[in-house]
């Protein structure tokens, strides 16, 4: 299968109007590193949107890891996620932290808004 196989296209948003939509709304979860944006969809499924600047993680190696770990955590919570378009935008963190210290806070912020669809839904 292709690299991608594991995130199918139906499953990404694209385009600028799809990711404003999203991220018009407030943010639900906000960390150090990641801010976590939802609204739900009529798709039925969960769809994903991934906002890393160089602000926010200045190597592009980094920056890609971060996608990967976003995806990775996505492919594992995103049938609890059904009906919901999300968008994970990471943030410069003023911490003396590196962008390798984002994924338990990925992880942490897709875990709790899994748990708290049905009211995200509502």
């Amino acid at each position: 299968g292709s690299i991608l196989s594991g995130f199918p296209r139906a499953q990404r948003l694209f385009g600028q109007d799809q990711f404003r939509a999203v991220l018009s709304t407030s943010a639900v979860e906000r960390k150090c590193f990641v801010e976590v944006f939802v609204r739900p969809n009529q798709a039925g499924f969960a769809r994903l949107g991934i906002v890393v600047g160089r602000k926010a993680v200045a190597r592009a190696v980094d920056r890609n890891l971060c996608k990967r770990w976003v995806r990775e955590r996505f492919r594992a919570t995103h049938l609890e996620l059904a009906g919901l378009d999300v968008v994970v935008r990471f943030r410069p963190c003023r911490d003396k932290r590196t962008s390798r210290d984002a994924r338990p806070e990925i992880y942490e912020v897709l875990s709790a808004i899994a748990r708290c669809r049905d009211s995200l839904l509502a």
